[in-house]
């Protein structure tokens, strides 16, 4: 077994695609992404490719993104480029990554995680047990998918979701625009980040980014980091509980088989 990591054979491939085309690494990330550093930061580990941006990645660079990923009997770019076009902007290229990898089977190379649009949804007062109130920023998760996450391997079991974060509530942890993977039916522990859905006058569901710190029989006290802040939200709102991966988790790799 090779304990060789995901994002390693990801920085692999793409080097040695780079240097058969003679490509840089500024030059293919602005062919694929408009923008300079997407591979870099990859390279760099700051960034782990989405598979919608690997497709991409992977059209500029003639490779089947399977293979990108260390797949070694996808390094076929010929049958790959006649099968399925990649490249295409969102949200068509969303459905082909859906298509083509969201339905892989548990051992497949690349199982993934449907990312949900989380669109900022205002701000509402909730209270500490003194009495004081605090701003919290809320969001919606919309329905069609936006994207779509690699799945990490070790959870391959677990059903997962995923959103980008609105927000900075649990910034340097999750800072605004940052993935976010969220456990349905998780047990929640104090200390957990979560993601909570609480009830609306109108009878819908918003969301919020935070840590619980205890749970009561009338209500959870939860905490955010930016700004600092504690507050209760009433058992009677509670209308959905997620646990957030943590994304250390998100990069752990998978054992490959030799």
């Amino acid at each position: 077994m090779s304990n060789d990591s995901q994002i390693d054979r990801i920085i692999e491939r793409i080097a040695e695609r780079l240097a058969a085309l003679g490509f840089s690494e500024r030059k293919a990330s602005l062919m694929a992404t408009g923008r300079p550093d997407a591979i870099r930061y990859i390279r760099t580990r700051r960034a782990m490719p989405s598979l919608s941006r690997l497709a991409k990645l992977a059209n500029v660079l003639q490779a089947d993104p399977l293979y990108l990923a260390g797949d070694t009997s996808k390094n076929d770019w010929e049958g790959y480029k006649n099968a399925a076009p990649v490249g295409a902007n969102l949200p068509e290229a969303v459905f082909d990554s859906l298509s083509k990898f969201h339905k892989i089977e548990p051992e497949g190379p690349l199982p993934a995680v449907i990312v949900h649009e989380a669109l900022p949804a205002g701000h509402e007062l909730f209270l500490d047990q003194s009495g004081k109130s605090f701003s919290v920023g809320l969001f919606t998760l919309g329905d069609a998918p936006i994207d779509v996450f690699f799945h990490p391997p070790l959870l391959k079991d677990r059903e997962l979701s995923g959103f980008y974060a609105p927000d900075n509530a649990l910034s340097p942890l999750f800072a605004a625009g940052s993935p976010v993977m969220m456990e349905s039916g998780a047990k929640i522990q104090n200390r957990d980040e979560v993601v909570i859905g609480v009830s609306t006058d109108s009878g819908g569901v918003v969301y919020m980014l935070a840590r619980l710190l205890w749970r009561t029989e009338d209500a959870l006290t939860l905490t955010q980091l930016q700004p600092n802040a504690t507050f209760l939200v009433p058992i009677s709102r509670l209308k959905r509980v997620f646990r957030v991966v943590r994304y250390s988790d998100f990069l752990r790799p998978p054992e490959i088989a030799a």
